[in-house]
C-alpha cells in the first residue's frame, strides 16, 4: 500500500527513531558513532534543524527535532543514506542497515515535549547501558551530559533552547532537570518500561484538554500509541477532518474503544466530537486498518487483546463485519 504522507510543516517538532534492520546494531564501535555524530553535525545547521535531545543505542537512534526550510524526510536521507554506504565500506558487508524508513511522531506541545526528552535521554539508563543518573550525566553517546554541564555539546544540539524549558538560567534547569529525570527513572522502574509519555495523569490532563471532553481510563494508554504511529496530534482528533491520517487514527481508536473495550458510542463520540454514526461507522474501519497497518495491539499492560475478556456488547455498540 502506498506510504502515509508526513506532517512536515515548518517548525513541526518530531521525535525521530531509526532502526537496524531486523533489529542488528547500526554501530559495531565508537568509530561509527562518531561518524553519525559528524554527519549530524553537518547536516542539521545546514537544514536550520534544531535539535533537543539525542541518543545512539546499540541497534537504534532518536532525536527529537524541529524542521525548519528543510523536510525532516530530506534531512534524514542525507544522513542514513551517507552513514549505511560508510558502514558497509567499514565493516566489508552489503545490503540494508536501517529497518525500513525512519520513524517519527509529532510532538504535541511543551508538556509532551520534556516528556519526550527524558524519554529519550533515559534510554541509555533504561537499556542498562549507563548504570546510574550519575553515570548518564557523563554518558557521551546521549545529549543528556551536555545539558548538565558534564559534556561539551554537540554543534547541532541546541543547548539554551532545551535548558530554558526547565528553568530560566542554566543552574536552575538543571536542577530541574536533574529532579525531573530521577521521576521519569521511578517511574519506568515501576512499570517495567519506559515510554515515551511517561506520566498516564499527564496523559490524561492533556487528552481532556485536547478533546474538550473526560477521555474514558481504559482508553487513554491508547492515545499517544494510535496517534504516534499515523504522526498526529491528540489536539486534533477532535472533529470530522477529513485529513487522511487524523481519520485513520480516529477509526482505529473508535474500534478499540466500542469493540474491544466495549465502551459506549455516545461516551466516546462526544470524546472524539463526531456523531454516533459517524463513530460506529469509523469503529469498523478501523478494525480493518489496524489489521493492514500491523499496529500493535497488545494491551499497554502486557495482556493482549485476545486474553481480555471481551465486554458484553450493549445496544449501541455495532457490529463488526469482519
Amino acid at each position: 500500500m502506498p506510504r502515509r504522507s508526513r506532517i512536515d510543516a515548518p517548525g513541526t517538532i518530531h521525535h525521530v527513531m531509526v532502526r537496524g534492520i531486523e533489529r542488528r546494531p547500526i554501530f559495531a564501535d565508537d568509530a561509527d558513532r562518531e561518524d553519525l555524530l559528524a554527519r549530524l553535525s553537518r547536516v542539521l545547521p545546514e537544514s536550520d534543524i534544531r535539535c533537543f535531545a539525542w541518543a545512539l543505542m546499540p541497534n537504534h537512534a532518536h532525536l527529537v527535532i524541529q524542521t525548519a526550510r528543510i523536510s525532516i524526510s530530506r534531512a534524514m536521507a542525507r544522513i542514513g543514506t551517507g552513514y549505511a554506504r560508510r558502514f558497509n565500506e567499514r565493516h566489508d558487508r552489503v545490503g540494508h542497515l536501517f529497518q525500513n524508513r525512519f520513524k517519527s511522531r509529532c510532538v504535541g506541545d511543551e508538556a509532551d515535549l520534556v516528556g519526550v526528552i527524558r524519554y529519550v535521554h533515559l534510554n541509555p539508563l533504561v537499556g542498562g547501558i549507563a548504570r546510574t543518573l550519575d553515570e548518564l550525566e557523563s554518558y557521551p553517546w546521549a545529549g543528556h551530559a551536555a545539558l548538565m554541564g558534564r559534556n561539551e555539546p554537540s554543534n547541532f544540539h541546541s543547548l539554551p533552547a532545551t535548558l530554558a524549558l526547565f528553568g530560566g538560567s542554566a543552574r536552575e534547569a538543571r536542577t530541574r532537570l536533574r529532579a525531573f529525570m530521577s521521576e521519569g527513572l521511578l517511574s519506568s522502574a515501576g512499570r517495567g518500561a519506559l515510554e515515551p509519555i511517561d506520566d498516564r495523569a499527564l496523559l490524561r490532563g492533556r487528552a481532556e484538554d485536547a478533546l474538550g471532553s473526560k477521555v474514558p481510563a481504559s482508553l487513554e494508554p491508547w492515545l499517544a500509541r494510535v496517534c504516534g504511529h499515523f504522526g498526529v496530534d491528540t489536539s486534533a482528533l477532535r472533529g470530522g477532518s477529513k485529513l487522511q491520517a487524523l481519520a485513520r487514527a480516529r477509526a482505529v481508536l473508535a474500534h478499540l474503544a466500542v469493540m474491544r473495550l466495549g465502551l459506549e458510542v455516545k461516551l466516546v463520540a462526544a470524546a472524539l466530537g463526531v456523531s454516533s454514526s459517524a463513530l460506529s461507522r469509523a469503529a469498523r474501519r478501523g478494525a480493518v486498518i489496524a489489521r493492514l497497518e500491523a499496529i500493535d495491539l497488545a494491551e499497554p499492560g502486557g495482556e493482549t487483546s485476545q486474553q481480555r475478556p471481551r465486554s458484553q456488547p450493549s445496544q449501541e455498540r455495532p457490529r463488526s463485519k469482519l
